[in-house]
């Protein structure tokens, strides 16, 4: 009968709620939609609560609770290559009875080394997330929660050997063209400045464009592969220009 019962009422479901975070980033999830994640700094400390709805279970007899904090690097093309940089656990109930409706608990992950900035890109990701356990008779009821991690940088450090950027191309006597950035480092909302000079011109030109590209570069030994993915197009000119000076 108890068993009938059971699978006949709506097991309990956890809820988890970050607190003392940053603005939240909106980023893509694993399925392509943007979704927006609580946002924590690398030497920040993660901490919240979980709620439990029994969903009017009169009681809930359980085997303990715990709260995980997990970062893992997941390599799209081959799983086996995927690794957890961080690991911990955290036990919040032992085994017992809940009979409360709403029942809530504290957790908290302080000193914790986050390295690496969250990432999605085309083929690996960097991700963290809490997985709360509330372990039954029955079934487990496993619950995630994914946010996102940034590594703040001073101004002061961010402009360190942030020097002009010029790079030189051509095609022997026919073309040469010099690109020219003001630095080599830019943040993420900055305003990329710089100029193009055609040195030598011996050909007939019909139009130029500038293109801002993300590389994305994958592996190790002989099995590495690089990804090139166009973020956005810009024209610049629109037929051959004068030789510079």
């Amino acid at each position: 009968m108890e068993m009938l019962n059971s699978l006949i009422s709506k097991a309990p479901t956890v809820k988890i709620l970050f607190e003392n975070e940053r603005k939240k980033t909106i980023m893509q999830n694993l399925k392509g939609d943007l979704v927006e994640y609580s946002t924590y700094y690398d030497n920040d400390t993660v901490k919240g609560r979980l709620l439990v709805h029994l969903n009017k279970n009169k009681n809930f007899e359980h085997f303990g609770m715990k709260i995980e904090l997990i970062g893992i690097i997941e390599n799209f093309k081959d799983k086996k290559q995927s690794t957890r940089f961080i690991a911990l656990t955290r036990d919040l109930e032992p085994p017992g009875q809940l009979n409360n409706e709403i029942t809530h608990f504290d957790f908290e992950f302080s000193g914790v080394e986050k390295q690496y900035e969250s990432y999605r890109g085309s083929n690996i990701s960097v991700r963290y997330f809490l997985q709360s356990t509330l372990t039954s008779k029955y079934k487990n009821i496993v619950t995630e929660a994914e946010f996102v991690v940034l590594k703040f940088k001073n101004w002061n450090d961010f402009q360190t050997d942030n020097n002009p950027l010029k790079i030189e191309v051509g095609v022997e006597d026919a073309l040469h063209v010099s690109f020219q950035l003001d630095r080599s480092k830019y943040h993420l909302r900055d305003v990329i400045t710089g100029e193009v000079l055609f040195k030598v011109i011996g050909l007939r030109l019909n139009s130029m464009e500038v293109q801002i590209t993300k590389n994305e570069t994958l592996g190790a030994g002989n099995q590495i592969y690089t990804e090139k993915e166009v973020l956005a197009r810009f024209e610049i000119m629109d037929g051959t220009p004068f030789k510079c000076k």
